[in-house]
């Protein structure tokens, strides 16, 4: 016969309630003892803000718990149990209103659990999918600064969004006029689209490439198309680079007009060799063409019957963002306060003006990054730069608006000092008995990003540690005390 017994009871009202268990007449130790009781369907959930804008990684969004006449006891926000998602979750309660700011880390499908007493809430557990249009890789669309956008040429490019999580990608012209055209584009590969346009309007172009209605483009896309019909030298856009041909264009070429000659020097006065062939979809536009071998300043002159054609004589820069050498490096999870700094020698790049800017997830930062050029050393820069506050941006180099690997870099800035750690036995100074587990919680919701690292050790020699990841900012570590020692 069992000497246990499962004692069961259903709570008739909400509150606070007394429990007194007896052996015949006789009260048992432990007793009275007071339970919650509370009502899980009292309780409702507002998730109105989280449908206003499409859920994304790093972006932080917010619902509510109604708690008003469901009593007290513990609300618990977790990740639904079939799901791998990992979330940053924030409850702050005012009285029976709870607020719930929750920042997804995964894209997908996914759950949230919200419980009261251990039981679901009305409307719970809570379904969502989460995208992150950072992952949408955009391939040959040429830079707006540098781009010439022909009447009648397409204009070809594709947008790979298999990372990027649940959604669709959208492509729409903004015409001269005001009026938006939406592209259709042709799947290629799984999760890859590709676009072709070619321009039928003169004057201001914009595209507007979005994920889930969410803009792809850090800056806008605005190029203007010029009247292919007058004879006339286009000059490239910005900078052109060492390693590509340089590229311009002469357009209103007819039979009359197509012995126009081109003529150049590099910065060295050297004479350029140039080429120049009618363009595949458009007769009327000649590409000239020709190979930089050193970076400065070229000068070009475009002629026909001895004179210069309108545009002619120009000037093209060209530039080496490769010849660009960078000393140092910035932690991918560098710390609140801590200065950042690194060093560029642009001295073999030519010309261009380097720029840093650290772009947010979502919002706006205040942090202006400082580049000094050194005193000594020409083309030498020192740039640094710190964060005041926990936040996750991207951090981007540039030489005349051309990336400068290893850039762009995703920064997660952590404050250790937010983090909270507790364990009941190291509290309490409690002794722990041989072959006895050691808990400690680990909060670091308030401290950014992160994974800890838990190293314990026994007279020098590391302990296996187990971490458990709530996937909600918290985290376990448990130790097991296979020895008496001091650990």
């Amino acid at each position: 016969m069992s000497n246990k017994y499962n004692l069961n009871f259903i709570g008739k009202s909400i509150g606070e309630a007394s429990v007194i268990i007896k052996w015949g007449e006789y009260q048992i130790s432990k007793t009275p003892f007071t339970i919650s009781v509370c009502d899980a369907e009292a309780c409702t959930v507002d998730a109105s803000e989280m449908t206003k804008n499409p859920l994304q990684v790093g972006v932080p969004f917010t619902f509510k718990v109604h708690s008003t006449g469901a009593g007290k006891a513990d609300l618990s926000i977790k990740p639904g149990d079939t799901s791998d998602s990992r979330y940053t979750i924030i409850t702050t309660s005012d009285n029976d209103v709870h607020t719930v700011a929750c920042t997804p880390w995964t894209v997908g499908e996914q759950s949230l659990s919200v419980t009261r007493g251990g039981e679901h809430v009305k409307g719970s557990p809570l379904s969502f999918s989460v995208c992150d249009p950072r992952q949408c890789k955009i391939t040959d669309l040429p830079d707006a600064d540098h781009c010439v956008p022909l009447l009648g040429v397409p204009i070809e490019f594709s947008i790979d969004y298999h990372l990027a999580g649940p959604g669709e990608v959208s492509f729409v012209v903004r015409l001269p006029d005001g009026s938006e055209e939406e592209q259709e584009g042709e799947e290629g590969e799984e999760g890859v689209v590709v676009y072709s346009y070619a321009p039928e309007e003169l004057g201001s172009l914009e595209f507007l490439l979005e994920f889930n209605g969410i803009s792809l483009l850090r800056n806008k896309w605005i190029c203007e198309v010029p009247d292919p019909s007058i004879f006339r030298a286009i000059a490239p856009k910005g900078m052109c680079r060492l390693d590509e041909p340089v590229q311009f264009y002469v357009t209103g070429i007819t039979k009359q007009t197509e012995d126009f000659i081109v003529t150049g020097t590099d910065p060295n006065s050297v004479e350029i060799e140039a080429t120049k062939e009618q363009h595949i979809h458009n007769s009327s536009i000649s590409v000239v063409q020709f190979t930089a071998t050193v970076v400065g300043e070229y000068s070009i002159q475009v002629k026909h019957d001895s004179s210069d054609i309108d545009g002619s004589p120009f000037i093209i820069c060209v530039t080496n963002p490769a010849g660009a050498r960078i000393t140092g490096s910035i932690p991918d999870n560098p710390k609140v306060g801590e200065k950042l700094s690194l060093s560029i020698d642009a001295s073999k790049c030519g010309p261009g003006d380097i720029s840093c800017d650290l772009i947010p997830l979502y919002g706006e930062i205040d942090i202006e990054p400082q580049i000094l050029s050194s005193p000594d050393e020409d083309e030498l820069y020192e740039i640094s730069f710190s964060s005041q506050v926990v936040l996750n941006c991207f951090l981007e180099l540039r030489l005349a608006g051309y990336l400068l690997q290893p850039s762009p870099q995703y920064l997660s800035f952590v404050d250790p000092s937010k983090v909270l750690v507790n364990s009941k036995e190291l509290e309490s100074g409690d002794m722990i008995n041989q072959g006895d587990p050691l808990s400690i919680e680990i909060d670091g919701r308030e401290g950014g990003c992160g994974t800890p690292e838990a190293k314990v050790s026994m007279g020098g020699a590391p302990v296996d540690v187990d971490l458990v990841d709530n996937r909600d900012g918290t985290f376990l570590a448990r130790v097991i005390a296979l020895e008496a020692a001091d650990y």
